[in-house]
C-alpha cells in the first residue's frame, strides 16, 4: 500500500510503523494519520464506503493492545481524515471568520462524511472539465491538465466517474485532440501524480483497451512502460470502425480487440493506410506479451 504514494505531488513514500506491544512507543491515531502522506489516504478511500470505517477501526483494536487504547474513541480518527479530504477547502478559505451556530456543530463522525461528500463532488468537477476539455473544445494540453490537477488537488484521481463511468485517466485516453498530447499528459498523470494505469469500469474497459483500440501507439507504448497490464482481462465496449460508422462491440482482451479491429476494417475494405496505426498497437501488445516487464 506504501507504493501508492510514490511519485505523488505530496512527496514520497512513507513506511508504515510496525504495531508493537509498547503503548510509550504508538502515536494517537490522528498524529498517526498525519505521518502518512495524503495521496496514500486518498487513494485508499476510493475503494473504501463511509459506513465501513467503525469495522475498520474494531479490526484495528485487535491489532495490538496500544492500538487498542489509542482507538478507544473514533472522534481522533474521523477528525483527522475530514481535515485530510477538507484540505483543499482549508487552503482556499482564506482568514474568513470561523464562528458557527452551537445549533449546526457537527458530530466529527459527520464532519468526515461531509468532507468525504466534498471530496467527491470536487473530483466529479474535475473530471467534468477534463472531460469538456478533451472532448468539446478539444483544447487539451499538459500545461492545461496539470493546472486542472493543482487546482482541485486532493482528488480522487482513480475514481470511476459516476457520470462517465470511466476514470481520469480514461478519459484521457478517449480526448478528441492529437496522440502526441494524448501520450505527453498520460505520462505525467502516471509518473507526476500517481495515477494507477491499470483501474478499470465495472465492465472491464481500461486506459490500454482505449488506446489500443482507437489506434495510439505512442499512447500504449507509454501505458505499457509505466506498467499497464498488457493481459488485462476482458472488457466491454464499442468502438468505431475508421472512415465509417460502424461499431464493432464486445468483450475481449486488448490483444483479441485489436486483432478483432483489423479483421473487422479489412472486412469492410478499410485501406491498409487506415489500419497502421491498429497494427502497430497489435504488433506492441504481442511484444509486451511475449518479454514482460520484470
Amino acid at each position: 500500500a506504501t507504493g501508492l504514494g510514490e511519485g505523488s505531488p505530496h512527496g514520497g513514500p512513507s513506511s508504515l510503523p510496525t504495531p508493537c506491544f509498547s503503548s510509550t512507543r504508538m502515536l494517537a491515531a490522528a498524529v498517526y494519520l498525519t505521518l502518512l502522506p495524503d495521496e496514500l489516504l486518498l487513494r485508499c478511500f476510493e475503494h473504501f464506503r463511509l459506513p465501513e470505517i467503525p469495522p475498520a477501526l474494531k479490526a484495528m483494536r485487535l491489532t495490538c493492545t496500544a492500538w487498542r487504547e489509542r482507538l478507544n474513541t473514533a472522534d481522533n480518527l474521523y477528525s483527522a481524515l475530514a481535515a485530510i479530504f477538507d484540505g483543499h477547502r482549508s487552503r482556499s478559505s482564506g482568514t474568513g471568520s470561523n464562528r458557527r451556530s452551537l445549533r449546526i456543530a457537527l458530530s466529527p463522525k459527520d464532519a468526515l462524511a461531509q468532507a468525504f461528500q466534498s471530496l467527491v463532488t470536487r473530483s466529479e468537477t474535475l473530471h467534468h472539465m477534463l472531460a469538456v476539455m478533451a472532448q468539446d473544445n478539444r483544447n487539451l494540453t499538459v500545461v492545461r491538465a496539470r493546472g486542472l490537477l493543482s487546482r482541485w488537488t486532493p482528488v480522487l484521481l482513480d475514481r470511476v466517474s459516476a457520470v462517465y463511468d470511466v476514470t481520469i485517466l480514461m478519459e484521457v485516453c478517449r480526448a478528441r485532440v492529437s496522440e502526441s498530447v494524448i501520450a505527453a499528459v498520460v505520462n505525467e498523470m502516471i509518473s507526476l501524480w500517481g495515477v494507477d494505469p491499470n483501474v478499470s469500469n465495472s465492465k472491464g474497459l481500461s486506459p490500454v483497451l482505449i488506446a489500443a483500440n482507437r489506434g495510439l501507439p505512442k499512447v500504449l507504448a507509454v501505458l505499457l512502460s509505466q506498467g499497464a497490464r498488457a493481459d488485462a482481462p476482458p472488457g466491454y465496449g464499442c468502438f468505431r470502425l475508421s472512415n465509417t460508422r460502424r461499431i464493432l462491440r464486445g468483450s475481449w482482451s486488448p490483444l483479441e480487440w485489436t486483432t478483432r479491429m483489423i479483421v473487422a476494417e479489412t472486412e469492410n475494405h478499410i485501406p491498409p493506410s487506415e489500419t497502421r496505426s491498429l497494427k502497430q498497437c497489435q504488433k506492441l501488445l504481442e511484444e509486451h506479451l511475449l518479454s514482460p516487464p520484470i
